[in-house]
């Protein structure tokens, strides 16, 4: 007996901005067989996918249509920019952009949008069989292969004659082409029986993964120009940019069993290990690594009598451990090959600067987690809570590496970073009749990081740095997503110290301010079904935490904010509690003080 289905779907899609566009096509094929009286199951199933996006906005600064609408001086007409955002330039017999400001950040949002064309395209293929074998009553063996095949195009094209910051005078192309494969496949024999109060659910397996991602090449000349401008081939690229290419690979095997006992309905042990050997370990006698987990689950209801309103209740504990291998590459990295700038010598060799890591150890994650369930009202309405701890340890750190060694970096396993937290839902079912069903329910999760130690030996060691004002530092005492930021320098007595010219200074070192993560998630769900009819909301939102906005920074130092728009109208100056030299400061012209603490 076979089964067989086939299906299409498109997306067509208009972005907010002029010209960007959205289009994907999905062809899906899926067929069942059955052999020797159901005994064996074939499935398949084949998806092809294409993706096609033009003129997606830019992010950042530079070449993003949005910087020089948010940025546009507001005495200026806007529409003298809309409809003549080029000119012909007789020197070079080509267009270039009209735009009342040489500020580098800043370009024609119509230049942007008609004369910067981008596209990123991409083929994907995912295939899979499996296969199913009813060996006897309880034994099972399948065997199952996946793979996931993408083609990736970049093709973005810069026109001569625009902001000369980001683009030559000729132009510029930003080309890439890769590929990403996966491929996975696994064999698993299960094998479930119940004898007398005990039940017994046992599988052991074998997988195979092996993951090759950015596969191919891609080249920018940047601000380098273009032999002939607006010619966007790899023929008419100058002699001395390089053409990179790429790839990323890793290999994983592993072994893994799993046996869950069951005890009349209502107490199951479950014990589980697994082996696995990973190719970015190679060289290092580390690259077979073991991980168990043991977990304990009670169905309270099926032990004693509970109260009627009480359906159901269980309680669950868990401890395990995990373990995560290392990029690509890091083990014994090697020498790479590119351009060295000159026309007589195309290629060169650029030396490995990293120390080889040949003691590296794998992630270890440890994890314990507790948890609850419970039903009321014949299923009516319920809650399930989990309280979890990870800690994590051999993280992959970098450090400079020793004068005079001949290399840059190296890296060693160390640090101890631990997450902890909760997650609450609570559903209930208001309504429910023949026709009419309404369920909503309510999330709540929390999750806290503490970085306990990165390498004992260096206590000032952080990961990260200054990013134009602020900086996201990890360190030991600290939680990922901590914010650092410099403050106004002040006196003795708390005064905002101003430079000569006027304008408030800041400290020296940056200090930190809080964590972006949020103290709370919460969300809260409706589904409501009539008859054939089904709908639903959700809405949810994040608590807590601080942000930092760069747009905000710019817009302030540029004066098109409406918080500096309603300081203009106010008056002249605004009230400041400052210090200049030995002068005490009560008011400041708006453009002094923003000027200092916006933009970068």
């Amino acid at each position: 007996k076979t089964t067989a289905y086939f299906s299409y779907s498109n997306t067509s899609a208009k972005g907010v901005m002029p010209t960007n566009t959205y289009n994907k096509h999905n062809f899906s094929f899926n067929q069942s067989t059955k052999l020797f009286n159901d005994k064996l199951t074939i499935s398949s199933n084949v998806m092809f996918a294409n993706e096609v996006s033009k003129n997606r906005p830019g992010a950042g600064y530079y070449n993003n249509p949005l910087t020089g609408l948010y940025l546009f001086a507001r005495e200026r007409d806007f529409r003298d920019y809309r409809y003549n955002f080029q000119t012909f330039n007789k020197d070079r017999n080509l267009y270039q952009m009209y735009w009342y400001s040489t500020e580098e950040k800043m370009n024609n949002p119509y230049w942007e949008i008609y004369k910067n064309p981008k596209l990123n395209e991409k083929y994907r293929v995912v295939a899979s069989l499996k296969a199913s074998w009813d060996i006897a009553k309880g034994l099972k063996f399948d065997i199952r292969g996946n793979i996931d095949y993408a083609d990736n195009l970049h093709d973005y094209r810069y026109a001569a004659g625009g902001n000369s910051v980001s683009v030559s005078p000729n132009g510029k192309y930003d080309y890439s082409k890769t590929n990403d494969k996966a491929v996975y496949t696994d064999a698993i024999l299960s094998y479930n029986t119940k004898i007398s109060d005990f039940t017994l659910n046992a599988i052991a397996g074998f997988s195979y993964q092996e993951n090759i991602l950015n596969n191919g090449m891609s080249v920018n000349n940047g601000t380098t120009s273009l032999m002939y401008p607006n010619v966007f081939t790899f023929a008419n690229m100058p002699y001395n940019i390089m053409f990179n290419q790429s790839i990323d690979r890793v290999i994983k095997e592993g072994l893994f069993g799993n046996v869950q006992l069951g005890w009349k309905e209502m107490l199951f042990l479950d014990l589980s290990g697994r082996n696995d050997w990973a190719s970015t370990l190679a060289l290092t006698g580390n690259e077979s690594y073991f991980y168990p987990a043991a977990g304990l689950t009670a169905i309270i209801s099926n032990m004693v009598t509970l109260p009627e309103f009480i359906s159901f209740a269980k309680v669950r504990g868990s401890l395990s451990q995990t373990s995560n291998e290392v990029p690509f590459n890091r083990v014994n990295p090697w020498n790479s090959i590119g351009g060295t700038g000159t026309p007589t010598q195309i290629g060169g060799i650029t030396r490995n600067t990293q120390v080889p890591f040949t003691n590296l150890k794998p992630e270890t994650i440890t994890g314990t987690e507790v948890g609850a369930e419970m039903r009321f009202f014949k299923g009516r309405a319920g809650f399930e809570f989990t309280y979890y701890q990870d800690i994590s340890k051999n993280q992959f750190l970098s450090l400079a590496a020793p004068s005079g060694s001949g290399y840059s970096t190296y890296y060693i396993n160390a640090g101890k970073i631990t997450n902890n937290g909760f997650e609450l839902t609570v559903d209930v079912t208001p309504v429910e009749t023949s026709d009419f069903r309404w369920n909503s329910s309510v999330n709540l999760s929390q999750n806290k990081n503490k970085i306990n130690e990165l390498i004992s030996s260096n206590p000032n060691y952080y990961v990260g740095g200054d990013d134009e004002g602020f900086a996201s530092i990890i360190k030991a005492g600290g939680s990922y997503n901590d914010i650092w930021i410099y403050k106004f320098a002040r006196d003795e007595q708390g005064r905002i110290i101003l430079s000569d010219k006027g304008n408030p200074t800041k400290t020296k070192l940056q200090e930190k301010v809080g964590n972006a993560n949020p103290d709370y998630v919460l969300g809260w769900n409706n589904n409501f079904n009539y008859k054939n009819f089904f709908g639903s909301f959700l809405i949810n939102g994040k608590f807590g935490g601080i942000a930092f906005s760069k747009t905000e920074a710019f817009l302030d130092s540029y004066g098109v904010s409406k918080r500096t728009g309603d300081l203009r109208d106010a008056g002249t100056t605004m009230a400041i509690d400052a210090v200049q030299g030995t002068t005490a400061v009560s008011q400041i012209k708006p453009y002094d003080y923003f000027t200092a603490v916006g933009d970068r």
